[in-house]
């Protein structure tokens, strides 16, 4: 098969006078041979950042050579960010630099963070799957939560990669890509959001059964139905309709620039972020529960507010209220440092790590989870060692004395309002 060059060269025209430049391939489009002193004029080739419906231009000089390349800018969508015909001509190249060297380092904090996210939650999910002891109502929501994260980091992870290996040595981009992919592009695209919608709806049930927790005294079972139907069922009519809308108003590969439409504000990112929204008066409500509860006891004021403090901050990643920050705009290049590094530094590592912190805090430093993992372990030792079995037997009964003593505590605290359950076991 031949390739773009060899089709150009094979088009290409007898030139029998130096008044003709020759017909040339610049990486993307082939410019066919042209009499001296000529503009040529060409749709813009379909890429998901360029508008096929603008034109592209080149002149022939006086002596049969090209003047110079096309201007590509001119292609690209307007509701491309780094349109520089758009709101980026007002800044600096300096400023210009600084802006790409930063989004090039949040893209790879976003690869870094969703990988290790990816890896800690499979873990976590595997421990909470593994050990029946553990399963109790907190933790049957966590799961659910981790499988939400998990569907949508994974598609983050596969775009990511896909973008990698797009990019040719020659900074162009390779068609056979899921991007270049009909179809196969926008089936993602729609698991994504999906993933990510119910992330939110999964985040909001987790700060709907705390806030109940905390605030009433007698907590009965939770109605895990209305869960299920708020966590995976409530985001399909949303992500269903923008999926249509998408279908019949973009018309860009892979819908590119979606995120800029109305239907994606109107559909996905006001129902779920008005669950976040919600979660932000949960944890309001129940760092005030706590002052309360601090006040009770009769401890420093400065003490009191350092643990609501500290419990607020562990509360974060669980109830996702972090996400609301990315409903502010896209900076400038030539806004503050400071504003750049925020947003695509600190919003964008709490984001993509958001399963790393959920996963430690919640799984790996859960202190009924360490308890049964080093319960696990101790019984792995006396397995493979035969002279520790008499110790760890005599080890493993007062272990097992203190898990009671645990456990009935625990149930104790829940009855009396569920306060240090929370703080202690969250």
């Amino acid at each position: 098969m031949a390739t773009g060059n060899e089709e150009c060269a094979d088009d290409e025209q007898s030139i029998y006078s130096s008044l003709f430049c020759p017909s040339d391939w610049d990486g993307e489009i082939c410019w066919p041979a042209t009499e001296a002193n000529q503009e040529v004029t060409l749709d813009c080739p379909s890429k998901p950042w360029l508008d096929p419906s603008k034109k592209l231009y080149r002149t022939c000089g006086e002596n049969g050579t090209w003047k110079g390349r096309a201007h590509y800018e001119n292609c690209i969508l307007d509701s491309f960010p780094t349109n520089p015909t758009g709101k980026f001509n007002d800044s600096t190249n300096a400023q210009l630099e600084y802006f790409s060297r930063l989004t090039m380092s949040s893209r790879i904090t976003s690869i870094v963070g969703c990988t290790l996210s990816w890896f800690s939650l499979v873990v976590a999910l595997g421990i909470f799957l593994h050990f029946r002891s553990l399963n109790c109502n907190r933790t049957k929501i966590h799961k659910h939560f981790f499988v939400s994260l998990l569907i949508r980091l994974t598609i983050e992870i596969v775009f990511a990669i896909d973008h990698h290996y797009s990019i040719d040595s020659d900074h162009m981009y390779k068609e056979n890509t899921i991007r270049f992919t009909p179809i196969l592009c926008e089936v993602f695209e729609v698991f994504r959001e999906y993933g990510r919608f119910c992330a939110f709806s999964w985040m909001f049930i987790e700060g709907l059964y705390l806030n109940s927790l905390v605030s009433i005294a007698v907590f009965g079972k939770p109605k895990f139905l209305i869960y299920y139907l708020i966590g995976w069922a409530f985001p399909v009519p949303f992500v269903t309709a923008w999926a249509i809308a998408m279908m019949k108003t973009n018309r860009n590969r892979c819908w590119y620039s979606h995120m800029k439409s109305p239907y994606y504000w109107g559909l996905i990112e006001v129902p779920r972020n008005t669950l976040i929204a919600i979660n932000a008066i949960f944890l309001i409500n129940i760092v005030r529960v706590l002052v309360t509860k601090l006040r009770e006891s009769n401890s420093g004021e400065t003490q009191q507010v350092r643990k609501a403090v500290k419990a607020a901050i562990v509360l974060l990643p669980l109830l996702g209220i972090v996400n609301l920050f990315w409903l502010l705009p896209l900076p400038r290049p030539n806004d503050s440092r400071a504003t750049l590094v925020i947003y695509f530094v600190v919003f964008r590592f709490f984001d993509e790590f958001q399963g790393f912190f959920v996963a430690v805090l919640y799984c790996f430093l859960n202190q009924e989870v360490r308890m049964v993992l080093r319960r696990k372990w101790s019984t792995w030792r006396n397995y493979r060692d035969p002279a520790l079995r008499g110790y760890d037997r005599r080890t493993s009964v007062l272990t097992s004395t203190s898990d009671i003593n645990s456990t009935r505590s625990t149930k104790q605290r829940i009855g009396s309002g569920g306060f240090e359950y929370i703080t202690v076991t969250v």
